[in-house]
């Protein structure tokens, strides 16, 4: 019988359906009013300019829910019941020396893989990357959502750049996307999706090999 391992929390896992569904909404109204030479028959066919928009800021409201709501989770969690919950993405030394001895090991190098604990360095990258960006995509989408509040203490040509920051980090944000949906869902083992962004759980015997300190000692 093939024994799991509890790898996500419910809340945990609820908050990444919400945030992925949120931000592909984002992505398929967003950069069609970005690019409207270029992905303007995207705006045709969901009925215009203006119905996109309306659906491009209720994404936008989900999204920033779901990121308070985590933010909500870790903190209370971190105070009641598990406290190594932000430590475990706490970048440290050892994730860069992790880092090295997989490029070797990918180039053939070394035959020796990192052992890695629950969240390793490309997790922890990918986590710190990804509350960036929510931070950077909710101030610069409030100032375009209410340009008129913000021009109050804001000159016009600081909106129009925050509207071109907005755009250029959905291009930037996308092809974050695209590497970890290649890298998570893509894997020759777990293609043609990685299903404990569904159930939390993991098999221990794929944790055991790809995140062996957690396995070992709880990490």
């Amino acid at each position: 019988m093939t024994e799991y391992l509890k790898r996500f929390s419910p809340k945990q896992v609820y908050v990444h359906f919400l945030y992925a569904v949120s931000v592909l909404v984002l992505y398929v109204t967003g950069l069609p009013i970005f690019f409207p030479d270029q992905l303007g028959w995207i705006l045709t066919i969901m009925g215009g300019a203006e119905v996109t928009m309306v659906i491009h800021r209720i994404a936008a409201v989900v999204m920033a829910f779901s990121v308070i709501y985590f933010l909500i989770y870790a903190a209370i969690a971190t105070i009641i019941y598990d406290k190594g919950i932000l430590k475990r993405v706490l970048p440290t030394p050892t994730d860069i020396k992790d880092l090295m001895l997989d490029v070797k090991y990918a180039f053939g190098l070394s035959g020796k893989k990192p052992r890695l604990p629950k969240y390793g360095y490309l997790e922890k990258t990918e986590v710190w990357i990804i509350g960036v960006e929510a931070v950077i995509f909710i101030v610069t989408g409030l100032v375009l959502w209410f340009p008129t509040l913000f021009l109050e203490f804001m000159s016009l040509q600081t909106v129009l750049a925050f509207r071109y920051i907005h755009g250029a980090f959905a291009v930037l944000s996308l092809a974050g996307f695209l590497f970890h949906f290649m890298n998570v869902h893509m894997h020759p083992e777990k293609y043609p999706i990685e299903m404990s962004i569904f159930s939390g759980d993991m098999e221990k015997q794929e944790a055991q090999e790809e995140h062996p300190k957690w396995v070992e000692g709880g990490q």
